[in-house]
């Protein structure tokens, strides 16, 4: 008698792994005696996107074995870090196609228009955000890698140019102006894979940023925020090229910051926050130091 095969839907081992939902969203606190700081080389960065650069790698690195699609945790996070220094940042839902340059392939990531599933612990996103930065032209997407077969790392990208989806021609996007418009397309590619960006309506930004946990939330991301910019200049005092590098940047309020941490030494409080070490016994968050009176106040993101 034939020995009976085994069935492989009840073999879990055989089964196929279904992949993590883009969007889902989490709140967490950044340790900063975890936070994995990655090796950065500023090579041709332009001064002004050295901060965005820094602050996207070092959230990834803070971020290493958790789930990759926590897009809504990094923009919010990202965006108060950013806003600290006054760069100002918008929270965009997109939708994502990854274009295989291999097979031709075409594969739909995330649609055009988000929707929220009430879960626990935390509800989820089914949908996509990048945070752009309207005054620079740029992008960010820190959990690019939650996309099958991507790697490389966060994507910092320049909106330049106009993605016809379709056939992944590119075209002069001169004319979109600071902020780009419903519909914009951008695009980054990785390997052999093309990720195109399409910007969703505002409508699908507003149902991400207007959803009950990301409002109740604002408070605890700005603290994450905090704590990754305060990882990163704390690094910069260690650091005498990061503290140059950083000098070059065009932001008033970071040079102030850097002024003000002059001596200081970074140390974790109880509940997971950035404090920096006085000198005399004190220890204070980052948005406590006094600050010149004509130093530029931090921007809230959008």
């Amino acid at each position: 008698m034939a020995a009976k095969r085994p069935n492989p839907k009840k073999d879990k081992s055989a089964r196929r792994r279904r992949g993590p939902k883009p969007g889902a969203f989490s709140l967490g606190v950044l340790d900063p005696s975890n936070a994995g700081l990655a090796q950065f080389s500023a090579g041709d960065t332009p001064p002004e996107a050295v901060m965005p650069v820094f602050l996207a790698m070092t959230w990834a690195g803070s971020q290493s074995g958790q789930r990759a699609n926590r897009c809504v945790d990094a923009c919010r996070t990202l965006g108060y870090a950013l806003g600290e220094i006054g760069v100002v940042t918008e929270l965009r839902a997109t939708e994502v196609i990854v274009h295989d340059r291999r097979t031709g392939a075409m594969t739909r990531c995330a649609p055009e228009m988000p929707t929220w599933r009430d879960v626990e612990p935390l509800p989820e996103l089914n949908g996509h955000c990048i945070l752009t930065l309207p005054e620079q032209g740029r992008w960010i997407d820190a959990t690019i890698e939650q996309f099958p077969g991507v790697r490389g790392g966060p994507a910092v990208g320049r909106c330049g140019g106009i993605v016809d989806p379709r056939t992944g021609a590119v075209m002069a996007g001169d004319a979109l102006g600071p902020r780009l418009p419903q519909g914009a397309h951008v695009a980054i590619g990785r390997g052999h894979l093309m990720l195109l960006y399409t910007l969703s309506p505002d409508e699908a930004s507003a149902r991400i940023t207007g959803h009950h946990m990301i409002r109740h939330t604002a408070e605890e991301h700005r603290r994450t925020g905090l704590n990754l910019l305060s990882v990163v200049l704390a690094r910069a005092g260690e650091s005498a090229h990061l503290a140059a590098l950083l000098r070059t940047t065009p932001h008033p309020r970071l040079h102030a910051l850097l002024d003000a941490l002059a001596g200081t030494s970074l140390r974790r409080a109880a509940n997971g926050d950035a404090l920096f070490d006085l000198g005399d016994g004190h220890a204070v968050r980052l948005d406590e130091f006094d600050l010149p009176a004509d130093t530029p106040s931090p921007v809230t993101p959008a």
